[in-house]
């Protein structure tokens, strides 16, 4: 097999371990080297009926992506291959992998990238790009409001002048600056896994936050046990995000295929059960609906 020059940053994954997320971000540009379509021949590695998902070693629920990825190959009769994305280092909001970073892996190493957050409208997607289909959605996740408050279930139950803690740059971020610009904000840095903001809620230097789910319960299972509660956010639009794949563009067979066996996991009750066995609460990771209406106009490809 070919080995791209940063391919050390790749290792085989034991199952279990870690945990995946991804938070939506401004993408770079592609660079001239990033190879373009009509890829050469051979490139994508697929063995037999061996099938390549790739996960972010950064996303907080790893271990809820790969048993799906794994559900999803038993679904197709294909036996999977894990490999795990050690992005390289970046500034600015978190994202788990950089435009030309992605478009590479799905040329030369993936058949599908698991766990790509997907607005459930056509205004936000991440990552937005020419070169990807993606997947019918398996789950779907939020952004929720985090309080040591017991009282305050909603923006608006805040007590007067006290700060909310968001992430710099998030969606929430700029919603509030816009929607509710007399609402004190405290800003942290972006990070993946929302490090920087839990610390935060941790220490005490926050009391209310809006934290991207996965984030808050990989660091957290029973947030209630440290004192949290927790609340879907009413009063802010596109808090609700699907969880889809993300597969090369030319290849819509693949992608065919895989979306048929996600609709029998949604059928059968086994995305269900994976997030159960997660310990993820339904309120806020939830199977995605059977009927799905995609935002690029492909309906027939991902009918239900």
């Amino acid at each position: 097999m070919r080995r791209a020059p940063w391919a050390s940053r790749w290792r085989p994954v034991a199952a279990g371990a870690l945990a995946v997320w991804l938070l939506m971000g401004a993408l770079p540009a592609v660079s001239a080297a990033t190879p373009a379509p009509p890829y050469p021949q051979g490139w994508t590695r697929v063995e037999g009926n061996r099938l390549t998902f790739c996960i972010s070693a950064q996303q907080p629920l790893f271990d809820l992506e790969e048993s799906i990825a794994r559900a999803i190959a038993l679904a197709m009769g294909a036996n999977p291959d894990i490999y795990v994305y050690h992005a390289s280092a970046r500034q600015g909001p978190a994202m788990v992998i950089q435009r030309q970073e992605y478009v590479i892996l799905l040329t030369d190493y993936c058949d599908v990238f698991m766990g790509l957050p997907r607005s459930v409208n056509a205004t936000f997607d991440y990552p937005a790009d020419e070169q990807q289909l993606s997947t019918r959605p398996y789950y779907t996740t939020q952004f929720v409001l985090v309080s040591r408050h017991p009282h305050v279930s909603r923006l608006s139950d805040l007590p007067a002048r006290e700060p909310v803690g968001l992430e710099t740059a998030s969606l929430p971020s700029l919603f509030l600056s816009v929607m509710r610009p007399a609402l004190p904000q405290r800003q942290y840095p972006g990070m993946v896994g929302s490090e920087a903001l839990l610390d935060a809620l941790e220490r005490g230097e926050v009391k209310t936050a809006v934290v991207w789910a996965p984030a808050l319960f990989q660091r957290w299972p029973s947030p209630e046990s440290v004192g949290l509660h927790v609340h879907p956010i009413q009063e802010l639009p596109n808090m609700e995000w699907l969880v889809v794949g993300g597969i090369r563009r030319d290849r819509t067979g693949l992608r065919t295929q895989i979306d048929a066996a996600i609709l029998r996991l949604l059928q059968s009750g086994t995305i269900k059960a994976i997030l159960e066995q997660h310990g993820l609460p339904p309120a806020f990771f939830r199977p995605a609906p059977l009927r799905y209406t995609p935002v690029e106009g492909d309906a027939a490809e991902h009918g239900s």
